[in-house]
């Protein structure tokens, strides 16, 4: 209002003030739950799917990458079931598996490790400078509790 004409606001002498402008009313639609939600909500089996198959390539992934290195580690050495070379043990690892007798084999820096003893049951392994065939042959006939194999390394040729 502009003081000469009350469009809006009327003064009433000895009263006061007035609203007289024309009220509607204008209904407002309230906006529809985010549009995300709404397509996660029609699509859950969809994407627990995707989740699902997501994971299954990603486990699988690893499983593949996990035995083909320790493919690649057995090819380097030979297995002898139920038998050792016991006495000639450079060093003995505790806890381990037997691909991690490979490794510490293949990486031994003290001495060179041309073969191992490794006890499943215990998971334990003894790594010998010695082969087979330097000491005479591997023993069968130990008397021992748990089950042990001999893997002998491939040397590569010279």
């Amino acid at each position: 209002d502009n003081g000469s004409e009350q469009r809006l606001i009327k003064t009433i002498p000895n009263v006061g003030l007035r609203f007289v402008g024309d009220v509607s009313v204008k209904t407002v639609r309230a906006p529809s739950p985010a549009p995300v939600r709404e397509w996660v909500m029609k699509h859950t089996v969809l994407l627990i799917a995707v989740v699902i198959a997501t994971a299954a390539i990603g486990s699988g992934g690893w499983y593949w990458q996990k035995t083909s290195d320790e493919r690649a580690l057995s090819a380097q050495f030979a297995r002898t079931e139920d038998a050792a070379i016991s006495g000639y043990n450079n060093s003995r690892m505790f806890y381990a598996s037997r691909y991690d007798c490979m490794r510490a084999c293949l990486s031994a820096t003290d001495f060179v490790c041309r073969s191992f003893d490794y006890y499943n049951t215990e998971n334990a392994c003894d790594l010998s400078e010695e082969t087979a065939e330097s000491i005479g042959g591997l023993k069968t006939d130990y008397e021992l509790p748990q089950s042990y194999d001999h893997y002998a390394r491939i040397m590569p040729t010279e």
